[in-house]
Formats: C-alpha cells, structure tokens, sequence
C-alpha cells in the first residue's frame, strides 16, 4: 500500500498515535476497497495476523462481553468493564488499540515501511 506525501504527512503530524490511526482510517475510507485489501495484506505481510483479525472480525467484542457475562451470572451488579477489570483481561477494543499503535509505530512511519 502506497500512500502519497500528503496522506502520509497528514498521518505523520497527527498528534497522538489514537490520531494517526484515525486519520488512516479515514484516507483509506475515502478509497476504493482495494486500498483497504491492501493494508490487509501490508499487515499480512509483516506478521500482523492478529491486527487483521481484529479489523475483519470485529463480532469478537460481543462474544468476549457474551462470555463475560456467563462468567458472572451470579453478579448482576456489576457492568462488562467492572467484570473485565475483576478479571484481569484486556477488553478487545483496548487490544487494538495497542495492536494498531505497535502497527504505526513498526511499519506505517518506518523509512522501511513496506507502506513507504
């Protein structure tokens, strides 16, 4: 996936890492599907397996809050993220967002970036 000097710049001056991720979203929104294939298949192809499961399986959420909620049938007191932090676990949206930042910082703003 190339991206030109102006997306990539855009994405570079972003503030924060939660920014830049947002800012590719929202170039790669605007573009046909195959630029989304394509950074399927950048993340692919440096090992992001787990990233492109989160981005193409986003139904995980609702069964980790599903299963959540099995675990703690006894205690309808608690919401999903008091029973996530009792725990111990990551909630799923949190591990993309590590997943994504590790993605930024390694490939999308590397000079080696298979996305340069």
């Amino acid at each position: 996936m190339s991206l030109c000097d102006r997306h990539r710049q855009a994405i570079e001056c972003a503030e924060t890492h939660e920014e830049q991720v947002e800012t590719l979203i929202d170039i790669v929104s605007r573009q046909p599907d195959s630029t989304f294939e394509q950074l399927l298949d950048a993340l692919k192809a440096t090992n992001q397996t787990e990233a492109v499961d989160i981005i193409t399986e986003t139904h995980k959420e609702s069964v980790q809050k599903h299963a959540v909620c099995i675990m703690y049938t006894d205690d309808n007191s608690a919401d999903y993220k008091t029973h996530i932090i009792i725990s111990c676990v990551d909630t799923l949206k949190d591990r993309r967002e590590v997943l994504t930042e590790r993605f930024f910082k390694k490939d999308v703003l590397s000079s080696s970036s298979l996305l340069h």
